[in-house]
Order: C-alpha cells, then structure tokens, then sequence
C-alpha cells in the first residue's frame, strides 16, 4: 500500500503523521512534535510551537488539495479508530 505523503520545506509528511498530532495535541504540551525521523519538526513555547502548528496547518491544506476534504476526513477517522482500537487490546 503507497502511502499518501506531501512535502513541505523538502520534508515529508503522511496521514500518520497528521493522527500522531490529533492526538498528541489532546494533552496540551509544552514541546510540539511533527513527522517522524529526519522529517521532525519541534518548537517549544509560543512561537515554536507556533512554527509547528503554520506546518502543520501547511501539510494538512495540502492533503485536502490532494484527497478533497471528505476523503481526507474519512482517512484521518479510520488512523484514529485503529488507534483506538490498539490501545484497547
């Protein structure tokens, strides 16, 4: 299965990374995270996490673009519910 990706500042985001900040933002932290390995990103405080969050905002009009709205939605709810149900077993 290819997974669905956007770059953004020669870095490379996937609908995982977009559930892995739903829920990371859940628990209001002090150190924003996004994307995984080479491709995080981090800011601490006001105007680091402000950089994370222009990004994140940036990758996720991007999978809109991509997949329209509804399809993106519909894709972000599945990655949550099998969330979901990981945690449960």
């Amino acid at each position: 299965m290819v997974k669905t990706s956007v770059e953004i500042d020669g870095k490379r985001y996937t609908l995982e990374d977009m559930q892995r900040w739903f829920v990371q933002i859940r628990g209001f932290p002090s150190i924003l995270y996004f994307g995984h390995g080479k491709n995080q990103v981090a800011g601490e405080g006001q105007s680091g996490g402000r950089y994370v969050s222009e990004i994140v905002h940036e990758a996720e009009n991007k999978f809109v673009d991509k997949l329209g709205a509804e399809e993106y939605q519909r894709k972000i709810d599945v990655l949550m519910k099998k969330r979901k149900m990981n945690r449960v077993l």
